[in-house]
């Protein structure tokens, strides 16, 4: 979840169709009172549920949310950041930021131009870490 101005964006994943590790990305945004500030929205594609999965940020006057995701189960996981209005309403297009076999997580990090992703993941059995840039043109 992140503060942006006076609404606090959260976005979370839930599993569906029988694949408890995969499922949708949500998010909603909330006034400082707590009540919602529109509905739940659903981002493209689908993501992982597993903790770590997903990082909400600042992004100027939007928030700039990115998840782990996959085409489908079983495939290459890929990192993928959307831009989100206060309102909770998806801005753009996703952005696939980096794909990589195994990830096990991510995190945002703000940068004046953009963000990075910071994912840590397993290859070849060995812990890495993977940095990729975020530019903040998935908007329109």
């Amino acid at each position: 979840m992140a503060l942006v101005g006076d609404r606090l964006v959260v976005a979370w994943t839930s599993a569906h169709g029988g694949q408890p590790s995969f499922g949708t990305v949500s998010v909603q945004a909330f006034t400082l009172d707590g009540s919602p500030a529109g509905p739940a929205q659903d981002l493209d594609g689908l993501a992982t549920t597993a903790l770590g999965g997903i990082d909400v940020i600042a992004a100027g006057d939007r928030a700039l949310v990115a998840w782990v995701g996959a085409p489908e189960p079983n495939t290459a996981r890929q990192a993928r950041a959307r831009l989100v209005s206060t309102a909770g309403e998806p801005v753009g297009e996703a952005l696939e930021v980096g794909t990589w076999r195994q990830v096990w997580g991510l995190r945002l990090v703000a940068t004046s131009a953009g963000a990075l992703v910071v994912m840590s993941g397993n290859h070849m059995l060995n812990a890495r870490y993977r940095i990729d840039a975020v530019p903040l043109t998935c908007a329109p």
